[in-house]
């Protein structure tokens, strides 16, 4: 929990997460900034609950009904042991991707992340992912009302991104150009100015979080 925390407060400020993690700080730099966000993060991190192991259906089940959350983060469903004994990975999945749904179902948003399959070579490339690059994808394809895939498209440009939208039940799905910091674990809109309505809410959004600079990380 604290790792991520550190990596939080380094979008937040704009702060090398190295110098973070390392406690390489300065405060004629950096105490400013960190007083302020450090203050910003004080208001919701008492609403984070990380759950302990096991990570298994019963123990997420018992923290939803501890904690009542709005929000369900899933990281990862792969690694996710199943509610019952299964065959195979791929009934695995579908089990899990049927307790997300029931969760989501009963009113609690679920954000679930999924490793992704391997092609060609063995290596997993990340040009060219789709809809059916999920591992175990069927049941994923199907309960998912969006699905997002974040996709290096040019491997001259590591900093350009792109958060492909492959699906979207209820609507138009919209890809989103991204550019990546890394030394501050951030991302920019890439394009703005090619929606400037999508680029103007995510702004908005970003903004109320507290961010650096009041950009649109």
């Amino acid at each position: 929990m604290l790792g991520l925390l550190e990596r939080v407060l380094a979008r937040l400020t704009g702060i090398p997460a190295e110098l973070i993690i390392e406690r390489r700080l300065d405060d004629t730099l950096h105490g400013e900034r960190l007083a302020v966000r450090l203050a910003a993060m004080a208001e919701f991190s008492p609403r984070l609950h990380f759950l302990t192991p096991p990570f298994a259906w019963p123990n997420i089940v018992a923290g939803l009904q501890a904690t009542k959350p709005q929000i369900l983060l899933l990281d990862y469903l792969q690694r996710i042991a199943p509610p019952a004994d299964c065959e195979n990975t791929r009934a695995a999945v579908a089990a899990s991707m049927d307790c997300a749904r029931r969760i989501a179902d009963a009113g609690v948003a679920v954000l679930a992340l999924s490793a992704v399959g391997r092609v060609g070579d063995g290596k997993v490339k990340y040009s060219g992912l789709g809809l059916g690059s999920f591992r175990e994808s069927s049941d994923i394809e199907c309960g998912a009302d969006d699905a997002f895939i974040l996709s290096r498209d040019r491997p001259e440009d590591e900093t350009a991104l792109t958060l492909k939208h492959v699906k979207c039940r209820r609507g138009k799905p919209i890809d989103l150009p991204l550019r990546f910091r890394g030394d501050v674990l951030s991302f920019t809109v890439g394009d703005a100015q090619s929606n400037p309505a999508l680029g103007e809410a995510i702004r908005n959004v970003w903004q109320a979080s507290g961010t650096a600079n009041g950009d649109q990380r």
